[in-house]
């Protein structure tokens, strides 16, 4: 098991710098289960993106989230809500924003329970800046 531990670690650590930062920030969260996936310099950076990626309502957009590419194979069925009859970044519902707030909160609060900085408070969460007013998250 830990084999494949260690090569699951070494993909992460080649494809990381790649990735759109909404894989990266599922890696932040799989990360508070699996420590070695993601070096400190790099959860710590995936972090500030993620804070700097903040609307100013507090949320986040599915846009924020990327760089979203269309991809040529996926289904032209129109039953099929996610298509390639949909250009890139266009899917921004409010259903859409709720759900990359929500993805984003979830995987910071996560993140915020583990390594160096836990424990402190809003202001060292964002590297020494007050949060912003009405913040969705408070620490628990």
């Amino acid at each position: 098991m830990q084999e494949r531990i260690a090569e699951l670690n070494a993909y992460f650590a080649r494809e990381r710098e790649a990735q759109p930062l909404h894989s990266r920030l599922m890696l932040l969260w799989a990360s508070t289960k699996l420590p070695d996936a993601l070096p400190e310099a790099s959860r710590k950076a995936t972090i500030e993106e993620i804070w700097e990626r903040q609307e100013a309502d507090c949320g986040w957009t599915i846009k924020s989230l990327g760089p979203w590419t269309e991809h040529q194979a996926a289904s032209a069925d129109p039953a099929d809500p996610m298509n390639k009859l949909y250009a890139a970044g266009s899917m921004q519902s409010p259903f859409m924003q709720d759900t990359a707030t929500a993805f984003a909160a979830l995987a910071l609060s996560k993140a915020w329970g583990q390594g160096p900085r836990a424990g402190e408070g809003a202001a060292g969460r964002r590297g020494g800046r007050a949060p912003r007013a009405g913040a969705v998250l408070e620490a628990r």
